[in-house]
Parts: structure tokens; sequence; C-alpha cells
């Protein structure tokens, strides 16, 4: 709709009482819509749209029952915050991700009497600090992530979540650090605490959160050793305990998790050992990442019971042995790294008839491999010709790829025999070619 032209949203029928134009590529600004006084549900989102801040209060004092507004992506860098004084008592969810809001965040937002749904992500000219007391007691959700609004961890903080249930507090801005005092927020589904400065052991005390689906702990400067009281969580589907300083051995029963278990990110860390053996049969990840975490030895064959990974990740570790030609098994691999390891031998196995049919990234450079490089990978290459890889996991900002298609073979020494024209790229530097 982008050669549609917002103000024409003035001709829209006044018993209107749900309008959803998202993505829809409208371009201007957002018209003064006061005859649509029955709108319910406002979602404008993903557009390239700008909100004056005469017309944004016109809005929020004459469309009075407003239960749903998302207004995701709209400029609305020069609306004054005071304008959010007047929102509707039966608003229920409001989301202003990324909407360039400036200025001290007010009171009255935390506590409007029906809210359920506060969303204000990658608004990074907010600041301020939470009111102490009198949240609403229905709220179920909350992002401040990306602000610079000040959190004050403390007991009247998270008296004020306790029917809270998703929480993303990524990148935030806070003053304390005592992270045992979530064990107290029961309800909590998901729990998203990446890109702060939380230092000291991971809490042990999280295991009281047995509703848990989603921790997301990355990018801190956590160096306890990971608890295995964390393996209590058995609702768990998403871990991400990447880039931190985490030490010791990792808890073998991290492999063998629920069969909801998802995603598993531990990269970036100092671990010692080696990878958990016991991914069990029925074993449901579709994402495996240890990249640069110093694990050693051979990749274990029980991940060949995770029939739906999509994406694994084994790169700058110190495992060594024969290429994991099991992994040819996976067939629903797409991405798989093992690049700067110890691996040595053949490319392929005589045993295994399988070839990567949806493999789109394969890294096998910085290893002592050898032999020919078998010609049915470029036979069975098909997903790579022609295609961007553009991965987003479990709907988390925090796990996000965007790769070329392509064929890492630094390091390694091969002969190729028939290349046929399949892939966007072929790498084969530093070779003895």
């Amino acid at each position: 709709m982008s050669l549609v032209a917002p103000s024409s949203l003035m001709n829209l029928s006044s018993s209107l009482a749900s309008l959803k134009l998202v993505s829809c590529k409208l371009q201007g600004k957002i018209p003064y819509m006061s005859h649509l006084s029955k709108l319910a549900l406002l979602d404008l989102s993903n557009n390239h749209l700008t909100l004056e801040t005469m017309t944004f209060e016109k809005l929020v004092q004459n469309l009075s029952k407003w239960r749903e507004v998302n207004l995701n992506g709209v400029n609305m860098s020069l609306v004054a915050l005071s304008s959010l004084m007047n929102l509707s008592s039966s608003l229920a969810s409001l989301k202003l991700e990324y909407c360039g809001l400036q200025g001290k965040i007010l009171d009255n937002v935390f506590q409007q009497p029906n809210l359920q749904l506060l969303d204000l992500l990658g608004n990074e000219g907010l600041n301020g600090s939470l009111p102490r007391h009198d949240w609403n007691n229905s709220l179920q959700s909350l992002s401040l992530s990306r602000t610079k609004i000040q959190i004050h961890l403390e007991h009247d903080f998270i008296s004020n979540l306790k029917s809270v249930e998703t929480l993303d507090l990524s990148a935030c801005n806070f003053e304390g650090s005592n992270l045992e005092l979530f064990d107290k927020l029961t309800q909590l589904i998901e729990l998203r605490l990446s890109h702060n400065n939380f230092s000291g052991q991971i809490p042990s005390s999280l295991e009281n959160l047995k509703k848990l689906l989603e921790l997301d702990l990355s990018h801190n400067n956590f160096n306890g050793k990971v608890p295995s009281t964390i393996c209590k969580l058995k609702s768990l589907h998403i871990l991400g305990l990447s880039s931190n300083c985490l030490n010791g051995i990792i808890p073998q029963c991290l492999g063998n998790f629920s069969n909801a278990f998802s995603m598993l990110h531990l990269g970036m860390n100092n671990f010692q050992g080696t990878i958990p053996e016991p991914f069990s049969v029925g074993c449901s990840l579709r994402y495996l990442n240890f990249n640069g975490s110093q694990l050693r030895k051979r990749v274990p064959l029980s991940i060949s019971n995770c029939k739906i990974l999509e994406i694994l990740d084994l790169g700058n570790n110190r495992i060594d042995g024969t290429c994991p030609h099991f992994l040819e098994t996976l067939p629903e691999l797409q991405v798989l790294v093992l690049q700067s390891n110890e691996l040595h031998g053949m490319v392929k196995g005589s045993s295994t008839n399988y070839s990567f049919s949806k493999l789109q990234i394969f890294d096998l450079s910085n290893n002592m491999l050898s032999g020919p490089l078998p010609a049915e990978y470029f036979n069975n290459f098909k997903a790579m010709m022609n295609v961007d890889v553009k991965m987003k996991y479990m709907g988390s900002p925090n796990y996000n790829y965007d790769y070329s298609a392509s064929l890492t073979l630094k390091g390694l020494k091969i002969e190729l025999v028939k290349i046929q024209t399949l892939l966007t790229t072929i790498d084969l530097s530093r070779n003895k070619l």
C-alpha cells in the first residue's frame, strides 16, 4: 500500500472497531481519526509512518475505547510523553517498539488499571526511573529492553511484578544485581536478562521458576559454574548462557532435557571437559551452539538423536577425532559449523549414505581434514542454490542469523573432479591445490 495516502484513513466507517494494517509499506503522517470512536484495536506496526504530538494527543483523548494499540516502528520522536497521561483506562495492550520516544517515563504508564502488556523495546531515548509502588495487578508482559529507564533491583520493584509472565529486561539500566529476587516471580514463563553487567554466580534459586519456558542470561559477566539445579526447570524450551565467563564442566543433564527443549546456546565461555553426552531419543533440539567454549574430545554420537536439529555450531573448540560423519543422518540440518577444531581424516565416512540434503551453511575451515570432497555433497546441496539464509528463532531478537549461502573450506586439502554450478559462493583459499 505504498501508494495509498494515510489521509485516506479518514474515510473509514465510523462503526469500525478493529483496524490492522501491518507491514503494508504505508508512508507519511498518521491522520487524526477522531470519527473512529468505536475503535478498540489499532495496529499500524512495521510501516514508514510518523505520528505527531498534536495528533496523538487528540487520539488518546477521543478514542476512549482503545483496548489494543500497536505502533511498533512508527516514528514518534516528536511526541511529548505527557500525551500518555490520557491513555484510555480500558487499554490492555500497548506496543511501542522502536518508536524513537524520548524523555522521562511517566508513572501512569505502569499504573493503567487494565494494562496486561507493555512493550517499550528499543526506545533508547527513554529515561527516568520506574515507580516504586502502585503498579496495576493485571500486568502480564513487560519489555523495557534497550531503554535507559533506571531499574532499581530491589523488593519493591519485584513486588510489582507478581503477575508478570513475560519479562524482557535485556540491555537495561540496572541499579543493583541481586538476581535471587527474581525467584519470587513464580508466574514467569519467559525471563530475558541478556546484555547487562551481571556478574558472580548464576543463582541456583532460579530453580523455583517452575513455569519457565525461556531463560536468557547471555552477554553478561557470570563466572561461577552452570548450576546443576538449572536442570530442574523441566518446562524449559530455550536456554541462553552464551558470552559469559562460565567455567567448569557443562552439566551432563543439559543434554537430556524434556522433549520440548528446542534451543541451547552456551557458546563463548571458558568451559572445561566435553560436550554433554546423553542427547536422548526423541530429542527436540532445533538449535545447538557451543562455539568458542574450549570443549575437547569428540562430538557425541547421541547428537544424531536430535532429528529436527536445524543449526549446529561447534566451531572454535578443541574437538578432535575424525569428522563426525553421523551428522549426515540429521534430515533437517541447515547450518553446520565445525571450523577451527582438531578434526582429521576423511570428510565423509564409508558407511554413511546421506549427504546433508538441506544444508545451507557448511564450514569445515581450519581443521586437519584430508582426502576428496565427496561429489554427492555438490550434487545434493540444492538448498544452497541462490538462497539467502535468514533465520529468526523463537521470536527472540537475540538469536538472528543472516547468512549468504556458502561452502567454506579454508585449510582443507581436497581434490575436486567436477564442480556443478549450484553454489553462490565457493571459498577454497589457503590450500595447496
